[in-house]
């Protein structure tokens, strides 16, 4: 089946506000269940410019939060460019694809 179905949105001011405390540019996201998650944030600035001078510096800025409804918090910090997640079959393990860093 190639159907995507949206089961739920998260989009009270609660989350909105703590969230974007955290997160100035989010880029990848994994489910761990049906209401928490971890976000990689591919830059630490929200301004273009900015982030290009980031980038082009070879800054490690960026950050992972953990999203839950009790807490929003980050989890890991000074990475490169982060540019995608993913978690093992076993749940033990975190793996962040750093783009700046050319490492995993």
């Amino acid at each position: 089946d190639t159907n995507i179905l949206q089961n739920e949105s998260i989009n009270d001011n609660v989350f909105m506000v703590s969230f974007s405390i955290y997160s100035s540019s989010v880029n990848d996201i994994i489910a761990l269940s049906s209401h928490s998650f971890y976000a990689t944030n591919d830059h630490y600035y929200s301004n273009y410019y900015l982030k290009i001078l980031e980038f082009f510096l070879g800054l490690s800025l960026c950050n992972v939060v953990y999203y839950s409804p009790f807490e929003v918090k980050v989890v890991a910090t000074g990475y490169g460019f982060l540019n995608g997640i993913d978690i093992s079959v076993d749940g033990k393990y975190i793996f962040l694809a750093e783009t700046a860093g050319r490492r995993i």
